[in-house]
C-alpha cells in the first residue's frame, strides 16, 4: 500500500494556526449524525487537530474531519453596511420632520440627518462587526484512497 498525502498541507496547517490564534474553532467531524466539537487554542497538524474541549483535551485525526470553521472579525463589513443603513434611517427621519405642513417649505434636514445616521452607521457598525464578526470556514478534502 502506498502512503497517504497528508489530511492538511503545510501551508493549510501555518495559515489554519494564524488565523484561529486564541479563537475558537469548530470541528466538523465525518459522522452519520452531523456532529461537532468546539475546541480552545486549537492546534494543527498534517494529520491531527488537537486542543481544549468541554470534554476536556481532544486530539481528533484530520481523516474524521470534514471541516474547521471559525469567526473572524468583519469590522470593515459592519462598517459599510452601518453607515449605508444609518445613512438611509437618518434622511428619512430628516426628511419625515423637515418639513412644513402648512407652507410646503422644506429645510435641509435630510441631509442633515442623513450625515448624522452615516455616522452613527459607521462607528455601531464597526462594533458589531467586531463583536460578531463572519463565519470563515475551511472544508476538509478527502485524499484518495489507493
Amino acid at each position: 500500500m502506498v502512503g497517504h498525502p497528508p489530511a492538511l498541507t503545510s501551508q493549510q496547517v501555518q495559515e489554519l494556526q494564524q488565523r484561529t490564534n486564541n479563537r475558537t474553532v469548530r470541528v466538523e467531524l465525518n459522522t452519520p449524525t452531523p456532529r461537532s466539537v468546539e475546541l480552545q487554542r486549537a492546534e494543527f497538524l498534517p494529520e491531527t487537530i488537537s486542543g481544549s474541549s468541554a470534554d476536556g483535551y481532544q486530539t481528533i485525526p484530520v481523516r474524521d474531519t470534514s471541516a474547521v470553521v471559525w469567526r473572524e472579525p468583519a469590522v470593515g463589513t459592519g462598517m459599510l453596511f452601518g453607515f449605508l443603513g444609518g445613512l438611509l434611517v437618518g434622511a428619512l427621519a430628516g426628511a419625515a420632520s423637515s418639513c412644513q405642513s402648512d407652507t410646503g417649505v422644506c429645510a435641509d434636514t435630510p441631509l442633515a440627518g442623513g450625515a448624522l445616521g452615516g455616522l452613527a452607521g459607521l462607528l455601531l457598525g464597526g462594533i458589531f462587526g467586531a463583536v460578531w464578526g463572519s463565519e470563515e470556514r475551511l472544508d476538509i478534502e478527502r485524499s484518495p484512497s489507493r
